[in-house]
């Protein structure tokens, strides 16, 4: 996912964005400066934030919600979150801007009911209990239901949860997105969970912030792979992505 790091050990760290697993690809030029301080000042904006004159300021640009989901949402997080750190920001000031990009994204992202393929690949997402904010782990399930793949989310799981949902159903990956200065252990217990469904269980991906600090965190947990490009875990999963055409995928229940 968006990388945010700057080496504050507060208990918030950068979750904001940081909690994702993967980013999205896309340019330098993906995001209009003049735009992204527009969204900026929307959701730290005092009193109910109104999107409208982004909203059409992007319109006129062309930039479709895509490009605000994979980019926008995330840079502004990211901003957010590098304000707290150097106490330009209240932890309220930060949730309460989170909450709202998560209400956009809401806004913007087709619902649950939308058309899919049965035959699409399925994934867990987890991100570890006591996540505080889990934005970036929603725009993942977004992107990758867009690209045609199940996603069953879980924000606040725990080792008897992932055993439950991975024998309630088989599915082909956990995907474990976890915030810079996640505790490795209950990163490492959510793995070995993964692993007690049996010899041909679901490969497991580990991303997000967390990878910032942990360059051998596979080693440190027993996951497959470690890294922030959603391509490169899909692959790694064996899971291809499908056509452009193939529907949008929703969540199973």
């Amino acid at each position: 996912m968006s990388a945010m790091t700057n080496g504050s050990n507060r208990g918030f760290g950068t979750q904001p964005v940081e909690d994702a697993v993967v980013a999205a690809p896309g340019h330098d030029d993906a995001m209009p400066p003049d735009l992204l301080d527009l969204l900026e000042k929307t959701i730290l904006a005092r009193g109910a934030a109104d999107f409208s004159a982004f909203l059409a300021a992007c319109a006129a640009q062309g930039i479709d919600n895509n490009r605000i989901v994979d980019h926008f949402i995330p840079a502004a997080a990211r901003t957010a979150g590098v304000q707290w750190c150097e106490d330009g920001l209240s932890f309220v000031d930060v949730t309460v801007a989170v909450a709202r990009l998560q209400g956009l994204l809401h806004r913007l992202s087709p619902g649950d009911d939308s058309p899919f393929d049965i035959c699409a690949s399925a994934v867990l997402l987890v991100a570890p209990e006591g996540t505080d904010h889990t934005l970036g782990a929603e725009v993942l399930a977004e992107q990758l239901r867009r690209h045609g793949i199940y996603v069953r989310r879980v924000l606040q799981a725990t080792p008897d949860i992932v055993v439950h949902e991975l024998r309630r159903d088989p599915l082909d990956a956990v995907f474990v997105s976890a915030g810079q200065g996640a505790p490795l252990e209950k990163i490492r217990r959510l793995v070995q969970a993964a692993r007690t469904v049996g010899p041909n269980g679901p490969c497991v991906v580990i991303g997000g912030g967390v990878l910032e600090d942990n360059p051998d965190i596979t080693e440190l947990t027993g996951a497959d792979i470690a890294t922030s490009d959603m391509a490169a875990a899909l692959k790694a999963c064996g899971i291809a992505i499908p056509a452009k055409d193939r529907p949008r995928a929703a969540a199973r229940a």
